[in-house]
């Protein structure tokens, strides 16, 4: 069943991941260093927190006429895959913004971490990838960040069109990056290669 969308910045699962949302992006915006391993603390513990918020968000219809790609999207689809990646402004601001804190996660972790992983593991024939710890991360943060800001400082303002994509990108995208980490994270904590 669909929630009704007026009321959705006093719908507490709503609420939740906006505060976790918050949270989870403070952590990459901190001025002050942490110790590395405090540091991976905290984002498993707001991954966590984040994805369980994910997870429990309504399901909602967004505005009538929103494009989840965009009106630029929309008006320049007839063009080339590749020149339209480069010409966007959606996907050069998402790239700047992701770029810019993935830089500073690797600088908090000290370093990349690269690991193998099977995307769909349930696939006979799924071949592993390399992925990086930090670029889950920053796929988190942009997916998540980029609603926090549609929202503004209006407390009282939520698009249902922002919950929507909140909870579609943590199905499809942000989601699995985050599952990803919570296990990278974990052998952080307690696995071989600890971190300290």
């Amino acid at each position: 069943m669909k929630q009704p969308t007026s009321n959705l910045h006093r719908d507490p699962t709503v609420v939740r991941f906006i505060t976790a949302a918050n949270e989870y992006c403070r952590l990459f915006e901190l001025k002050t260093r942490l110790s590395k391993r405090t540091f991976v603390e905290r984002v498993l513990k707001s991954t966590l927190t984040l994805y369980r918020a994910g997870f429990d968000l309504p399901n909602v219809r967004p505005e009538s006429g929103f494009s989840s790609l965009g009106k630029w999207y929309e008006e320049n689809k007839h063009l080339p895959l590749q020149e339209r990646l480069e010409q966007d402004p959606q996907v050069q601001a998402h790239a700047k913004l992701y770029f810019s804190i993935r830089d500073k996660i690797i600088s908090s972790l000290g370093k990349e971490y690269y690991y193998r992983k099977v995307f769909e593991p349930f696939e006979p024939n799924a071949q592993a990838m390399d992925m990086s710890l930090s670029g889950d991360l920053a796929d988190i943060y942009c997916d998540v960040k980029e609603g926090l800001m549609r929202t503004g400082k209006r407390s009282d303002v939520v698009p249902p069109s922002v919950v929507w994509e909140w909870k579609f990108q943590m199905e499809i995208h942000w989601g699995r990056h985050a599952a990803w980490a919570v296990a990278s994270l974990h052998s952080l904590l307690f696995g071989e290669h600890k971190v300290r």
